[in-house]
């Protein structure tokens, strides 16, 4: 008799844990359908602006939250939005790229050492931004933040050069490039690669 009511348990255990999977599997089923619904239907130039006018908002949010010393979660948060803005391409065909300055600003602002994101930033700020100026100063003040050698997928002596680049090839300042350069090779000789 024991023996049957600790199986009975155990199968009513694993009946309830089931169900209980079966109701989240369908519960992201029907949330998931919802939202295909959403993105099959076409936007209009208008709601494109809005859209916008909502990002910069949350930009705007996310540079004066109070970090409470979780300053890189921000950053990373601000670098994905990035990643969602620039990916668009309908609307960044209507409405261009005018909120790259802000993304940068953002992660300048609040992790300056997140050189894989600062990359990026510079190339498509310069590039699709037509802000290349922008981008040499955005460099320069993280650059003035980060030491010059640590930890990182993208060392920091690769944004001194992207920084000589913008202020060389976009900018025409060759002083300004020549000293860019001269830091990317200061910089790059405290590494072993």
């Amino acid at each position: 008799m024991v023996l049957f009511t600790s199986w009975a348990k155990s199968l009513f255990s694993a009946t309830i844990n089931g169900l209980i999977v079966l109701g989240c599997f369908v519960g992201i089923f029907v949330i998931q359908n919802r939202n295909i619904d959403k993105s099959q239907k076409k936007l209009s130039a208008e709601d494109y602006k809005k859209l916008v006018k909502d990002e910069k908002t949350h930009l705007s949010f996310l540079s004066h939250v109070p970090s409470m010393g979780l300053n890189n979660i921000i950053a990373d948060r601000g670098y994905l939005r990035f990643i969602q803005y620039f990916g668009d391409i309908p609307a960044r065909d209507i409405t261009g790229y005018g909120l790259l300055p802000q993304y940068y600003r953002l992660l300048v602002d609040k992790d300056p050492r997140f050189t894989d994101a600062l990359s990026k930033l510079d190339v498509v700020t310069s590039l699709f931004g037509g802000q290349p100026e922008t981008s040499a100063c955005f460099l320069g003040q993280a650059l003035s933040k980060i030491p010059k050698k640590f930890i990182t997928s993208i060392p920091p002596y690769y944004l001194w050069r992207a920084k000589g680049n913008n202020e060389l090839l976009f900018a025409g300042n060759v002083d300004a490039a020549e000293e860019s350069y001269r830091h990317s090779i200061e910089w790059a000789q405290a590494y072993n690669d």
